[in-house]
């Protein structure tokens, strides 16, 4: 049974259900930096776009690395560190989206996940795919894990 959903007619987009659990690893990591994105006042510039940046969250060692969409006012909140890349490659492996994977992309062994992030932003005029990160948190657009 598939487990990837396409999106639209010819996107190479997907969507795919998981439970809530699933994400309580992820959650836990990153939590740290959700919150100083969003309650630190020297970031609440790079929410509003305009603007590129690379940013480091704390030490150049830290588990992620801010970095914008271009001028857009997205987010991506990438894995900067082995140990946080181990994070989103065992929530790739528990959702079992690999054979699914494997019927979209060439590959000559394995399907390996290259990175992990989540995207962030605060103005979409409509949800999209969203889920509360955390309980009573505002709402985050999230690509959990990138194949």
């Amino acid at each position: 049974m598939r487990k990837l959903n396409q999106i639209g007619d010819g996107l190479n987009a997907y969507t795919f259900t998981f439970g809530d659990d699933d994400l309580n690893e992820i959650r836990d990591s990153v939590r740290p930096y959700i919150d100083e994105i969003l309650t630190n006042p020297d970031y609440k510039q790079v929410l509003n776009g305009g603007k590129q940046y690379s940013l480091p969250i704390g030490e150049k060692t830290a588990d992620y690395y801010l970095v914008s969409y271009g001028t857009s006012p997205l987010l991506w909140l990438s894995t900067n560190t082995d140990h946080a890349y181990q994070i989103y490659k065992r929530f790739f492996e528990a959702v079992g989206i690999e054979a699914d994977v494997k019927e979209l992309v060439d590959y000559e062994k394995n399907i390996v996940v290259y990175c992990g992030f989540l995207v962030i932003g605060n103005k979409s005029p409509a949800p999209f795919v969203a889920r509360r990160l955390f309980p009573g948190s505002p709402r985050l657009y999230t690509d959990n894990a990138a194949v």
